[in-house]
């Protein structure tokens, strides 16, 4: 990943969604890059936030140019729950 000190990093083609856990605000606009990702759980360009809560789970957020809300958790154990959909539009 690219890092951008404003807008955050760029995600990379074949990037795993999974792998990102480091706190932060990450992006991808290029729809065949989207298309490339694992884990992804939108088609279009989308902005990813990841927050963390301690040592107790990682939260994803996405927010696409749908104006849908994705977001899961990753567990201390090392578990990711599935993505939940929030539709806005």
């Amino acid at each position: 990943m690219e890092n951008l000190s404003d807008t955050g990093a760029i995600i990379l083609s074949n990037t795993d969604l999974d792998s990102l856990t480091t706190f932060g605000k990450y992006y991808c606009e290029d729809n065949i890059i989207i298309q490339s990702l694992s884990n992804c759980p939108t088609q279009v360009g989308f902005t990813l936030f990841i927050k963390r809560n301690g040592a107790t789970y990682t939260r994803q957020t996405i927010y696409d140019n749908n104006g849908d809300i994705f977001t899961r958790i990753l567990t201390s154990s090392g578990t990711w729950y599935a993505w939940k959909t929030i539709t806005m539009s």
